[in-house]
């Protein structure tokens, strides 16, 4: 008993290792400003660095972008390495360690094509492109240095993943049509039944650019997420809430 926890022990801690340092299992990397793209395959460097662009130009958005730091992506290509790096999360289009480390992983993807590739072999389409994807995680790791990793994961999955989709989207979706979807019980407003977090987004935005809020107050103050839910689907009336100065 005591080798076979010796054995779990030595494991453990070479898959903590793994996930600060995962570089020895990535041959390929394009940098383009703070984003560094590694691969377990060859990389098409023009490709990278348009991609990279666009997620950069969206971070660059974001009230906690701070300029010059680097952000590392893994593009796990190879199965194994999925299985390895997502372990619980296996499946999922990206994952991020954050505090643990601010590597960020996703899926394999098509960098020429600007798309992450699903667990069904087909391209995620629509407007969740591999820029996104990367742009959606690094601001979980832009969010948890500026809250603190205690609050940050302290904050409910809606303020989370809504303000990170707020970044990857590069903003707003179209709000009155999002708001109509929200009305009629649009499965991708419902995050248990599509994984979607389109209602999160809906939330966030609303918020910072209808109601003037800033990401940090969004972040900080306490929102009732169903009186929100609620003004959003129009069963109750709107309650003014002016940007702080």
């Amino acid at each position: 008993m005591e080798l076979l926890a010796l054995a779990v022990m030595l494991v453990g801690v070479a898959g903590v290792w793994l996930v600060r340092h995962p570089a020895v299992l990535f041959a390929y990397q394009v940098r383009h400003d703070g984003l560094i793209l590694h691969s377990d395959r060859p990389l098409n460097a023009d490709a990278a660095h348009a991609v990279l662009a666009l997620a950069q130009a969206k971070l660059r958005a974001s009230e906690f972008h701070v300029e010059g730091q680097a952000h590392a992506i893994y593009l796990c290509n190879s199965d194994w390495r999925q299985r390895l790096f997502f372990s619980y999360a296996y499946g999922v289009g990206g994952i991020n360690y954050y505090p643990g480390a601010s590597n960020v992983f996703l899926r394999n993807a098509s960098v020429e094509r600007n798309r992450l590739i699903g667990p069904d072999g087909q391209d995620v389409m629509g407007a969740r492109t591999l820029d996104y994807f990367i742009a959606h995680e690094v601001a979980h790791t832009l969010s948890g240095q500026a809250l603190g990793w205690w609050r940050f994961h302290r904050l409910p999955r809606w303020k989370r993943e809504g303000y990170a989709d707020y970044v990857g989207y590069g903003g707003s979706p179209d709000l009155a049509a999002a708001r109509e979807a929200l009305r009629n019980g649009d499965a991708r407003m419902d995050w248990s039944r599509s994984r979607s977090y389109d209602r999160y987004h809906l939330m966030a935005s609303y918020l910072i650019d209808r109601k003037g809020w800033t990401a940090s107050r969004l972040l900080e103050e306490p929102v009732d997420a169903s009186a929100l839910v609620a003004e959003l689907s129009g069963q109750a009336e709107a309650s003014p809430s002016p940007a702080r100065r």
